[in-house]
């Protein structure tokens, strides 16, 4: 089951119809559980109703559903099922990930943002400047966005940004040929809907007139679904165009695939972030303190996710030559 507009993917031992009943009665209780990633119960006349978050780096977004006899659910299977749920979550995740990765073809969306519909448009507005996005990094407690920033500085964006709810916190990278590069932790944004839908957010470029984000689906995804949940929680952002087209890493199969399997979410998250975020420029644009607290981890478990990161890309690169 998914989302506020929730979807059935698979049951067993139980109808349709009755599945169909219980997720119209219990949909504020599922609400819940996404949104906390904590394991929700509700007993009712003859059996308790378990809903179980399916966690991963990603934003959550799925739950497995369980009916159980009445006060059957002791603190031990409670703590079982949380770990099910985080094992099943980071599998439905990797999988996503290398559909969308190996996929010939995929549906491209392309959203424009009202200048008041989000918050880097309205910071964009009011100080007359402009962003383009490096790249994200999904985290626990939002979306790491890196950024160039043109035309403002980045204490001025910091105190802009940081002034709503919407924006966890502002981290200068370092400098490029454009401007500066800043760490933006996105807790509400067009961005962060649509990743927990199921896309890719390829570019974000906006200025003091709005943005653009265009990103990419899997073939078999429910793309109308995906246009809604971004639509709805954001009413000025519109669907400007939709196509077709051809993946632009599709070629890098070979060594993509192996390696999308073979890193776990927390790995890959670490990566990116390194990336992005400069740790491997020289001098460094972020130490690993920085990045390990961007990503609420310790610096030993930043610096031991690295390295193991580190040799899987190279034994990927590597192999065979």
């Amino acid at each position: 089951m998914t989302g506020e507009d929730t979807t059935v993917h698979a049951r067993a031992g139980v109808a349709a119809d009755a599945v169909e009943r219980t997720l119209l009665d219990r949909a504020e209780l599922v609400g819940r559980a996404l949104d906390d990633r904590t394991i929700r119960t509700e007993a009712g006349e003859s059996s308790t109703l378990v809903v179980v978050p399916l966690v991963s780096r990603e934003p959550t977004r799925s739950v497995l559903g369980l009916g159980v006899a009445s006060g059957a659910v002791v603190p031990l299977e409670r703590d079982l099922l949380a770990v099910l749920g985080t094992q099943v979550g980071h599998a439905l995740a990797a999988v996503e990930h290398r559909r969308l990765l190996l996929a010939d073809s995929v549906t491209e969306l392309r959203f424009d943002v009202d200048a008041d519909a989000a918050v880097l448009p309205r910071v964009a507005t009011a100080l007359d400047c402009a962003f383009e996005l490096v790249g994200v990094v999904p985290a626990e407690e939002g979306l790491l966005c890196y950024v160039a920033v043109r035309n403002a500085t980045p204490d001025a964006v910091l105190e802009r940004a940081t002034a709503t709810d919407a924006v966890g916190d502002v981290r200068f990278v370092g400098d490029d040929e454009d401007g500066v590069v800043l760490e933006v932790t996105l807790h509400r944004s067009p961005l962060r809907t649509f990743a927990t839908a199921g896309g890719y957010a390829r570019s974000y470029e906006v200025d003091a007139g709005g943005g653009t984000i265009v990103g990419e689906l899997a073939p078999d995804t429910d793309v109308r679904g995906v246009v809604e949940a971004v639509t709805d929680a954001f009413p000025g952002v519109h669907l400007a165009a939709k196509r077709k087209a051809d993946h632009e890493v599709a070629t890098g199969g070979g060594f993509r695939g192996p390696l999308a399997d073979d890193l776990t979410d927390r790995q890959a998250a670490v990566l990116r972030a390194a990336f992005f975020g400069g740790y491997f420029e020289w001098p460094r644009d972020s130490t690993a303190e920085e990045l390990a607290d961007s990503l609420d981890v310790s610096p030993p478990t930043l610096h031991h996710h690295l390295r193991v990161a580190q040799q899987k890309l190279l034994r990927a690169f590597l192999d065979g030559t």
